[in-house]
Order: C-alpha cells, then structure tokens, then sequence
C-alpha cells in the first residue's frame, strides 16, 4: 500500500507538467515521497520504523542523475543513477529506539534492549535495466584523404548522398544555389519517395514579436593559416567547416577574401555560433560550412565568405527544432538566423566577423522567405 501512494503521488505531478518548474523539483518530489513511503513502514522482522533517512543527499544526487540524463547523447540508466541517492539515503539512516525488538539479533541469548538504532549497511542497488555498450566511433577519414576526393571544380557529389537521405534535396540547393551537373545527377539518383514531413498549419514562434538578445559577437584572433586539421576552437578543426562537413568543399580564395580572410571568418563562426551551440545542443551536426562553388545567382552566399554554416540536430522532432530556435535567438550573436524547411529542417546560423551583426530573422519553406521564424512541418 505504502508504495502504491508513492505511484500516485508520483503520477498525480507527472500528469500536470505545469506544476513541474524545473530539475530541482522533479529531485526533490522523488526524495520526498520516497521518504514518506518508507516512513510508512517499517523492518520485515520487527516492523520497526524509520525514524530518519539521509534525504538532502538523496535529492541532491537524484538531480545530478537527472542533469547528467539531459546532458546525455547516449542510452542512460536514470534508475540506475538515481540508485546513488537510494544508497545515500539509507547510508546512516537512524530507525526508531521503540518498540524494541520482539525477535533478539542473531547470536542472542535474550532481547536486553537496544543497543544502536543506526543503519550500518546500505545495502546493493540492482541496476534496472542493461545499457549496452556505446558503439566506437568510425574511424576519421584522414584529411589527405578528404581533399583527394574532392573534385577539381570544388563541387562536391562525395558525401552528398548520405546528407540528401536525412536532409533533402532542398539541402542542395539552399538559398538558392545551382546545384551544377554532378550535384543534379545526385538528386536525380534519389529514391521518388524523398518527401517532406506532413504539412500542417505554420506554428509561429509566440515570441516572434520579442527582440532578440543583444549579445555581441566576442573579438577573435586569428592567422593561423590553411591548416585543415588546426583547431580554430576548443570543439572545433578547419576541416570541421569545410573539407569534413556533410557538404564538403575545399577553401579558396574567393569574393575578394583571401584563404587567411576566409579562415578567420570560419574561425568566428566557431568561436560564437558553434561552441555555445554544442555547448546547449551536443548533438548538433554541421551539413554545411564553407562553400567554393557559386551560391545565389547573382548575389552572394554568407557560406562563401565562411560566415554561416547550416546545422542541423541528431534525433530532433520538428517541434523540438523551434523550442531549439527560441534559445537560438535569444543567445546567440548571429547575423542571419534561417530556419529552413526541405525533405528535413535545419538552421542557418551566420555571424559576421567585422560591422554589426543584423540579427536577422527569416523562414524558408517552398524555396521562399518570409520574416519571423515559423515551423511548416509536424
């Protein structure tokens, strides 16, 4: 019975997620209830109950079981980490002195009285579920490698594939580019049923009317030069930009910008769009640095000045995409903020490394751009 108001209780909160503010409340109602749950009751043998158990350090390890599963990108054990705070709890804890004891301890002649009324041994926590190992990364293409599949006219076909199946064909061509021949003959090889999600109804952002966050981009050095595999943040390589993103394309000097110009720029774009970004979102991936290969027609492409990359987030809903555009637009310095819709959704995050950045919001769908950020995909 004791447990099965714990159930209820626990249940009753769960289904008002409104009355659950935070991690700090979800670790506290667990500790709390599973504190009266056992105070309900009492030792198998005597009955005994528990007067006192370690409570503030079942809470504070439940909420670090629990941050610890936000943060996680892999499969994670909750039980099993919150089983730390079950331990803590009974690590101490102190029974009642009264009643004594009915049944003597083993090996006594008779029940004098109580001697310690403290738990001594916690007791083994069974772990609830198995997590299976996590699979070893692939081994990383050398970049030697990367840059001799590249070819010559800098208009990438390898790689493609594997980013239109998850992203689509619009991936090719955003903002408006010319997918050339190789990139055209990629889409035509595409499966008929490469199609959007189901349309709904645009779900606009209900902060769409609020400024964004006034968070100017942090001043960068730079001149390291083009070295794929140099670190141009704490997270990130060149090659993470360009020649190993899923739209690979070599650095060159292009749009009056020279290598170096060009490497800086990516370098800001590291530095104050990605690593706040992975920082939040660990599992986001780049489709899209730098680009070699004209953009717009007529116009010219943040990609090709190495200003803007296209994200996009591993395991993502749609709808998780727009709570992730909400803490997008209110922390980071961006210039253009694109939320753009193709057989999948990504951003387009840019950041200048010179002037004021415009803080420019915008929605692609359909291969056109209306102001504000809107969802179009269930």
């Amino acid at each position: 019975m004791s447990w099965e108001i714990f159930k209820q209780n626990i249940l009753a909160k769960a289904n008002n997620p409104d009355s659950i503010k935070d991690i700090d409340t979800v670790a506290k109602l667990y500790a709390t209830e599973y504190d009266a749950a056992i105070k309900r009751g009492g030792d198998t043998i005597n009955r005994v109950a528990l007067k006192k158990g370690n409570t503030e350090i079942m809470e504070q390890l439940f909420k670090a079981a629990l941050q610890k599963g936000l943060s996680s990108t892999n499969p994670y054990d909750l039980v099993g980490e919150m089983g730390k705070g079950v331990l803590a709890y009974w690590q101490g804890a102190i029974l009642n002195e009264f009643p004594f004891p009915l049944i003597p301890s083993p090996g006594a002649i008779s029940n004098v009285g109580v001697t310690s009324n403290i738990v001594t041994n916690p007791g083994t926590w069974t772990p609830a579920i198995s997590i299976p190992p996590t699979p070893a990364a692939p081994p990383e293409i050398p970049t030697a490698t990367l840059l001799d599949e590249l070819p010559a006219d800098n208009n990438t076909v390898e790689g493609a594939k594997e980013v239109v199946a998850q992203t689509g064909k619009e991936i090719l061509v955003d903002a408006g580019d010319d997918p050339g021949p190789q990139l055209s003959r990629v889409m035509d090889e595409l499966p008929a049923d490469n199609t959007p999600y189901e349309e709904i109804e645009p779900v606009i952002d209900e902060k769409d009317d609020e400024p964004v966050t006034n968070k100017e981009a942090e001043s960068i050095k730079c001149g390291s030069g083009l070295d794929y595999d140099a670190k141009i943040s704490p997270n990130y390589r060149l090659r993470d930009l360009s020649i190993g993103a899923g739209f690979p394309h070599k650095i060159k000097a292009q749009r009056g910008l020279s290598e170096n110009d060009i490497v800086c720029n990516l370098q800001n774009v590291a530095i104050n769009i990605l690593e706040p970004l992975k920082k939040q979102f660990p599992n986001a991936r780049i489709n899209s640095g730098f680009r070699g290969t004209p953009s717009i027609p007529g116009g010219v492409s943040q990609h090709e000045k190495g200003e803007a990359v296209d994200i996009q987030f591993s395991g993502f809903s749609p709808s998780e995409y727009l709570e992730a555009s909400r803490w997008v637009r209110a922390n980071l310095p961006f210039d253009q903020f694109i939320f753009e819709h193709g057989n999948n959704i990504w951003f387009h995050l840019s950041c200048k490394r010179n002037g004021s950045q415009r803080k420019q919001l915008l929605t692609m769908y359909k291969s056109k751009y209306e102001s504000g950020i809107k969802l179009y995909y269930a």
